[in-house]
């Protein structure tokens, strides 16, 4: 056999060619994970971050390996350099995102983060305590909600007008209710940035903030400043109570509720008082029944202390509603072409009936509820995140909290759910490259309700199990909801360096302020844009515009501030 020989001068060039081109392609993909692309954003927590916890900063268009200076704004002198890693395109914002670690940062003080090319954070602090003014400044927004009464400068600050809607105190039925005449149905919290009073919002709204005081009935003293402050009760009661005194007065003599109470027309941006159209109480539902029968029930049980006589009246009103429901399950919300206030259509029932059913049952241990707990068993574990359409986890939430006992291992699955509801989000969060649990879907109306929704299964995982893990998710949730998230504005108004200014909110509006009402929480980004302004940006994680008149993504509402808040105050309740 003749081998044959193969010259190897001849293929010399080729090997000094090819080792070149070799060595130039990887510093050139060196250079490029190392160079700070045009118009990154350091998306930073602006509140700030706890000293021994994980802090985690964003670089929007950023890149593996950039470096960042952690600056100290008392001396303008850096305090630590790191580099960025794990660079991911996030589907949500359409663009990539790289993760800032500087947890080695322990000292208490005040900073900001710039990139080699100048580029700079909000500043933000470390410290051991961040969380108790935003959760006092969420909680006092519901005072400036307050239907029928003057907002003072003594309780109000810079923001103050008269009092508003006294003609709901001569409200009109309408023929929706097969009814005629006028009934008293005063006070009460504003929905939203609108005028109207809702009772299904009212009743996630109440749900959420009694929840939140059975878990630390010492958090909100008697000093949150209120009319009400130096009474030697609680202020989060004494602020609850003036919704739950307006709930009552929307339940008939039958025991239904009636759904909602408005004008016909929306009004303009104007104060509560120049409002001064014709109030309606529109027809009953189920919704409704059921929303007051599970507050009511609530408050039957935590007002016992505050005051027995009203906690007992809360309960017989709890009662009536529920028997009004089970002879009336599937009332839907009012069909009218009034204009002048939200639909609020939900027209399925069982949530209702099982959370309603669930406080009922604590209150009162009487076993007539089991059997619908029983029959809705389904229900009876977490389902997605709360929403004002969507109420059952709250009877989880109570269930597990009370330690309830149920039939047929149902408190045990219903724990099993919370905890593996909580694991699932937190599974979301850290394989989200904008860190938070959310899908493209849910960037939608209120996304910033939601994101404190999933907060709140976090936290009852944390309360009921103690671990670390979840605390240090729902440190997470507070880090985007205080700007480090894909628009860089905080969620609320007054809160952070970056807040909205310009919320879809009537009284902020129509009183010519300096600046909006503090502590309103406005909905965030939404990809369905329903309010046809020009958004900026259209990825569902940027969907979001500071306008007056951006109604789908910049108006506040009570839900939104009290998943929010429960978040803020769970979090303070923490801290040492």
């Amino acid at each position: 056999m003749i081998k044959k020989k193969y010259n190897k001068a001849f293929f010399q060039p080729f090997t000094v060619i090819f080792t070149v081109a070799l060595l130039l392609l990887l510093m050139s993909c060196l250079q490029k994970s190392t160079e700070e692309p045009a118009g990154i954003r350091i998306l930073v927590n602006q509140t700030g971050y706890y000293p021994e916890a994980v802090k985690y900063a964003l670089a929007a268009k950023g890149a593996d390996g950039i470096i960042f200076t952690v600056v100290s704004e008392e001396d303008n002198k850096p305090a630590l350099k790191v580099r960025s890693t794990s660079t991911t395109h996030w589907d949500a914002a359409r663009e990539d995102y790289s993760l800032i670690d500087f947890s080695e940062l322990k000292k208490p003080g005040r900073y900001r983060i710039v990139s080699a090319s100048g580029t700079e954070s909000y500043p933000f602090e470390i410290s051991d305590n961040l969380y108790q003014k935003p959760a006092i400044m969420l909680q006092r927004s519901f005072y400036y909600q307050r239907v029928g009464q003057d907002i003072t400068k003594e309780f109000g600050g810079e923001w103050s007008w008269k009092a508003g809607h006294l003609q709901d105190s001569n409200s009109i039925l309408h023929e929706s209710t097969g009814k005629t005449g006028k009934i008293k149905s005063p006070g009460g919290w504003y929905d939203a940035g609108d005028y109207g009073k809702y009772m299904v919002n009212s009743g996630i709204t109440v749900g959420t903030l009694l929840a939140f005081y059975e878990l630390y009935p010492d958090f909100f003293g008697d000093n949150l400043n209120l009319p009400e402050s130096g009474n030697s009760k609680s202020d989060l009661l004494d602020e609850i109570k003036y919704n739950m005194d307006w709930m009552l007065t929307m339940q008939d003599k039958d025991g239904g509720v009636f759904f909602k109470l408005s004008g016909l027309t929306w009004p303009g941006m104007i104060l509560p008082a120049n409002d001064t159209q014709d109030r309606y109480i529109i027809g009953k539902s189920t919704t409704s029944a059921l929303n007051l029968a599970a507050t009511a029930a609530m408050a039957g049980r935590i007002y016992k202390d505050y005051d027995s006589a009203y906690a007992d009246r809360c309960l017989n009103a709890a009662q009536a509603a529920w028997k009004w429901a089970i002879d009336n399950p599937k009332v839907g919300n009012p069909d009218t072409s009034i204009s002048g206030s939200g639909p609020y259509d939900d027209n399925s029932f069982d949530d209702e009936f099982v959370w309603a059913a669930a406080e009922l049952y604590i209150t009162t241990g009487s076993d007539e509820y089991i059997k619908t707990l029983k029959d809705n068993s389904y229900f009876v574990r977490i389902q997605g995140s709360q929403w004002w359409r969507e109420v059952s986890n709250f009877a989880v939430f109570s269930l597990v909290f009370h330690n309830a006992k149920l039939p047929d291992n149902m408190a045990e699955s219903a724990k099993e759910s919370l905890i593996s509801a909580a694991d699932g989000l937190l599974l979301e969060l850290y394989d989200s490259p904008g860190r938070v649990p959310m899908g493209l879907s849910q960037f939608a109306w209120g996304s910033h309700g939601t994101v404190g929704n999933k907060g709140i299964i976090i936290a009852y995982a944390h309360k009921l199990t103690g671990d670390k893990k979840y605390h240090d998710a729902l440190i997470e949730i507070g880090d985007y909801l205080n700007g480090r998230n894909a628009t860089g504005y905080t969620c609320a108004t007054g809160l952070g360096s970056n807040p909205p200014m310009n919320p879809h909110h009537r009284p902020s509006e129509g009183g010519g302020f300096a600046n909006p009402v503090p502590g309103l929480v406005v909905g965030g980004p939404n990809s369905r844009m329903e309010d046809g302004m020009d958004y900026p940006h259209q990825e569902p994680a940027r969907c979001y515009i500071d306008k007056m008149k951006s109604y789908a993504s910049n108006e506040p509402a009570i839900n939104q501030n009290a998943s929010v808040g429960f978040v803020f105050a769970y979090l303070a309740a923490l801290e040492k």
